[in-house]
């Protein structure tokens, strides 16, 4: 069974890809803890779970992001496990900012409910790129005293001219136990709310991952497409994002996962989030799906080659965040990535859902 908003949407895309059913390792982050090389800034595609290691031996390596993948999912203030609501403001218009207020009551489109906590807090609005192509940002107006608003660490006033500021796309803002993620993803503006008693104590359920497994990371040329083609693929919320087939890789399966010579792994670049050049995303479904890994399939971000070779390694495969939460809006993998062989490695299927 799919779980998560758009659960409907998601079975009816996902079912012919798991009836034939057969058939995100974490990227280093750049100057924010969910900024991905492979996908850009999102964290409802490939490349959005957090901090990875690629220092010593494959091995070690392995062991090493998976420690600060946990590390991640129980500590930090954007954690998945943490997420309980997403707010998506109106699309932009001409003359218009998009805004939402945030506060304890009910009033408040954002809605933050904890001791200390006024009904009508602070107004969050969406500011346009001051340039062509430039960042977005968000302008922050606190509308009463309190609410402990933390800033990317820093308090924000109380009251006089410090108490509106404007904010790049990716600030932190804690508001008592909660935070804020707010960033714009294909012109529109989205808040996710994070609340940190989520991964309290016996709350928190670490994902789990099978064995490392080296004969599933193979070193690899692109095999290049001429002209990449545009594939639309459907999410877990029934909307639509776009990547572009960038080519495949053909990977010789290790004996015992039922493959029966060469499979084709096709790989892609998302249209809608800035990327690093020949950075790749991977997304796929395999005989495990729906069994022991998550039943709408896993993601690999693979970073550029050094020396004309990519490194496609399966130990590194995650879930996308709508298996661990409904507030995300991940892509499907399409069926030409549904793989006819058992991909025992990377990330099972998280068993804390219940808990989150």
């Amino acid at each position: 069974m799919i779980r998560g908003a758009g659960a409907s949407m998601l079975v009816l895309a996902a079912a012919p890809m798991l009836a034939v059913a057969v058939t995100l390792a974490f990227v280093a982050l750049a100057s924010s803890p969910i900024v991905a090389l492979a996908a850009g800034r999102s964290d409802d595609a490939p490349g959005a779970q957090g901090p990875a290691s690629r220092e010593g031996s494959p091995r070690t390596s392995i062991e090493a992001a998976r420690r600060a993948k946990q590390n991640y999912f129980r500590d930090h203030p954007f954690s998945p496990l943490r997420a309980f609501a997403r707010h998506d403001f109106l699309p932009f218009e001409p003359g218009r900012e998009p805004t939402a207020i945030v506060g304890a009551g009910e009033g408040a489109e954002v809605r933050l409910d904890a001791p200390g906590i006024p009904p009508d807090l602070i107004r969050i609005t969406v500011l346009n790129p001051q340039s062509a192509g430039g960042p977005y940002r968000f302008r922050l107006e606190r509308r009463a005293p309190g609410g402990d608003i933390r800033l990317d660490g820093t308090a924000l006033a109380e009251e006089g001219p410090e108490a509106t500021t404007v904010v790049p796309e990716e600030t932190k803002i804690e508001i008592g136990p909660f935070a804020i993620r707010p960033y714009v993803q294909a012109e529109a503006g989205i808040l996710i709310l994070f609340d940190s008693r989520r991964t309290e104590g016996t709350r928190f359920v670490a994902p789990a991952d099978f064995p490392v497994d080296l004969a599933w990371r193979f070193r690899l040329p692109l095999v290049r497409v001429p002209e990449p083609e545009t594939v639309r693929m459907q999410t877990s919320l029934g909307r639509v994002k776009e990547y572009r087939r960038v080519g495949y890789f053909e990977i010789d399966p290790p004996p015992g996962s039922g493959g029966g010579g060469k499979v084709r792994v096709f790989a892609y670049q998302p249209t809608f989030a800035q990327k690093k050049d020949e950075a790749l995303s991977i997304l796929f479904t395999d005989l495990t799906t729906g069994k022991e890994t998550y039943p709408a399939g896993r993601y690999i971000d693979v970073t550029p080659p050094t020396d004309g070779l990519y490194t496609l390694d399966f130990n590194a495969a995650y879930n996308p965040l709508c298996a661990y939460t409904d507030v995300y809006n991940c892509p499907i993998p399409p069926r030409e990535n549904a793989l006819p062989v058992a991909v025992r490695a990377g990330e099972l299927d998280y068993r804390g859902r219940k808990q989150h």
